[in-house]
C-alpha cells in the first residue's frame, strides 16, 4: 500500500467522514497495486468474459427472454387478483382509484373554462348596464 492512500487530511482540514473513509478504502482495495486489488482485477477481467460469451449465446438469451416474460406475467396475474381481492371487499383498485382521478382532472378543467366564461358573460352584462340604450329614448 501506497503512503499516500493511508494518509490522513492534511492538517487544518476537516477530518474525512464516512463516506470519504469508505470511499479511500475501496480504491486502496481494488487499487492493481495491492493484493486484493489484482485479485479483483482477475476476477472482473474473467466475468467480463463469461457476460460477453453469455451475451452472444442463443440458449441464454431464450432462457432469460422466457424468464422475464413468465416474471411479467406473474406480476400482471399477481394485480389482477389483487385487484379482483379489492373488489370483493368493496375497496377502490389502484385503476379504479387513477380512473377517478383523471375524470376529476378533467372536470376541474371544465370548471375552469366555464368560470372564465362566466366571467366574460358578467363583464359583457356590467358593461352593457352601464352604457344607456339608444333604442329607448324618443
Amino acid at each position: 500500500m501506497s503512503a499516500a492512500a493511508n494518509a490522513s487530511p492534511p492538517p487544518g482540514s476537516p477530518p474525512l467522514n464516512r463516506l470519504a473513509r469508505g470511499l479511500k478504502l475501496l480504491g486502496r482495495l481494488t487499487s492493481p497495486e495491492t493484493p486484493t486489488g489484482q485479485r479483483f482485477v482477475k476476477i472482473e477481467t474473467r466475468l467480463t468474459a463469461l457476460s460477453e460469451q453469455l451475451a452472444q449465446d442463443p440458449r441464454w438469451l431464450r432462457v432469460t427472454g422466457e424468464l422475464l416474460r413468465q416474471v411479467a406475467l406473474l406480476r400482471i396475474r399477481r394485480h389482477g387478483a389483487l385487484e379482483s381481492l379489492l373488489r370483493a371487499l368493496r375497496i377502490p383498485t389502484a385503476s379504479e382509484v387513477a380512473i377517478v382521478h383523471e375524470q376529476l382532472h378533467r372536470m376541474s378543467d371544465q370548471v375552469e373554462a366555464l368560470s372564465t366564461q362566466v366571467e366574460l358573460i358578467v363583464d359583457l352584462l356590467e358593461r352593457q348596464s352601464r352604457t344607456p340604450q339608444s333604442d329607448d329614448t324618443p
